[in-house]
């Protein structure tokens, strides 16, 4: 009982626990934290509407620990997507931040055909019902032209 009063002997007694939690127990526990991943991140500032390129994108090695659920690191699912929100430089890039069309499937079909569409909020139903245009009313025009039979 008078070794444990000891204070030279409780003071080796704690370094040795101290140094075999540190040097055995800790590596242990961050093995698997340790692992690396092949990231895809946004190499540039991507603005709303762009489709992704090789130019776009940085392969970056990140460690697998903590990495967010869902990330996609494979770049043929991202080649030819839209961003469809804006995607700062060095964002991890997501299925919810990409899609195949800018707006939807009609807009796009639209915009490929070399048509413009052109939107205007009207402030509310009853006046957008209206049969009658007021000053400072809002209004929608849509036009379709086709081409004559001479491509014209």
């Amino acid at each position: 009982m008078k070794i444990l009063k000891n204070r030279i002997f409780l003071s080796c007694l704690c370094i040795a626990v101290a140094a075999a939690i540190s040097f055995g127990l800790l590596p242990r526990f961050y093995e698997n934290k340790s692992a690396t991943v092949m990231v895809l991140r946004a190499a540039e500032d991507i603005p709303a509407g762009t489709e992704l390129r090789d130019k776009h994108l940085a392969a970056v090695e990140v460690g697998g620990y903590g990495l967010p659920e869902g990330v996609i690191n494979d770049k043929a699912l991202i080649f030819g997507k839209v961003a469809q929100t804006d995607i700062v430089k060095g964002d991890y890039l997501f299925s919810k931040k990409l899609g195949g069309f800018l707006v939807n499937e009609q807009l796009d079909r639209i915009a490929n055909n070399n048509q413009r569409l052109v939107t205007i909020s009207v402030p509310s139903i009853a006046a957008g019902l209206s049969s009658h245009l007021q000053s400072g009313d809002m209004v929608t025009v849509a036009v379709f032209m086709e081409r004559a039979s001479d491509g014209q």
